[in-house]
């Protein structure tokens, strides 16, 4: 009897000896919710580190794509421009109607609008908001009666949302493009 009395007192001790839980400990144990600022600055984080991976990427594709063509192109605003023909045609301004002869394709080749299917494009400057800012960009560089091959960078294309018709997000665009005529407006 003597052992089973000695086994007992043993596992009381070794209860007596836990700790003991309280109100407040119960608190402590549940999951604290996070700061909505934390959280924030977390997701900001996410999103800038996310779209630097894909800039890289994109980046990487472009210079793949010029080096495989051999192009010789400059940087201008974030565009990629090699004029084929360069002419002393009337400039292009802020305050011009450009008519052109253009290619609209993808990095991977496919053809997504051409002026040999959808006739010449009109781009009035100043009112043009339907046009890709990295197009514009382009042809500010350009004069009357140039011809250029031009690439332009998804966040100057058509960016996180396409053109909602053929171009999906984050594409790069490839232009071929002839100017046809300049007025100023």
């Amino acid at each position: 009897m003597k052992p089973h009395l000695i086994y007992i007192l043993s596992a009381l001790v070794m209860m007596s000896c836990g700790k003991s839980y309280t109100e407040s400990d119960s608190e402590n144990l549940k999951p604290k919710q996070a700061d909505p600022q934390t959280i924030k600055k977390q997701n900001d984080e996410a999103i800038v580190n996310i779209n630097k991976v894909l800039s890289e990427k994109e980046s990487k594709q472009i210079r793949n794509y010029i080096e495989r063509r051999q192009w010789q192109m400059k940087v201008s605003d974030g565009v990629f421009i090699q004029k084929t023909l360069s002419t002393q045609g009337k400039p292009i301004t802020d305050k011009s109607l450009v008519v052109l002869e253009y290619t609209l394709s993808l990095i991977d080749g496919t053809i997504v609008y051409s002026s040999a299917k959808d006739g010449v494009k009109k781009i009035r400057f100043g009112s043009s908001d339907d046009e890709p800012v990295g197009l514009l960009y382009a042809l500010r560089t350009m004069r009357m009666g140039d011809e250029a091959n031009v690439i332009v960078p998804s966040y100057l294309g058509y960016g996180l949302y396409g053109d909602r018709k053929k171009i999906k997000p984050h594409q790069t665009l490839i232009y071929t493009i002839k100017i046809k005529d300049v007025k100023q407006i």
